[in-house]
């Protein structure tokens, strides 16, 4: 597969899935959403104390990030998405 055949599947993988919207002192966040070329995603892991974005430049850092997350919910013990 071809860097932009793999950037366009990643793009429109964000923008069909269906999430729910989190509302953030009046502004409304999905949990994953394009920024221009950038994906950014909320940081999972400082919920509910603090609400954090990060921005996910390529896509070894989402993995990286998505990891992470799925590490910790399983370290809190709660069940994570395969």
């Amino acid at each position: 597969m071809l860097a932009d055949d793999a950037d366009h599947d990643r793009t429109r993988l964000l923008h069909t899935h269906r999430t729910s919207l989190m509302s953030v002192s009046g502004t409304h966040y999905r949990p994953v959403w394009m920024d221009g070329s950038l994906v950014r995603m909320i940081d999972q892991r400082w919920l509910p104390h603090r609400f954090t974005v990060v921005d996910l430049p390529t896509v070894a850092v989402m993995c990286a990030a998505i990891r992470d997350v799925r590490d910790l919910r399983e370290r809190r013990g709660v069940a994570s998405v395969p």
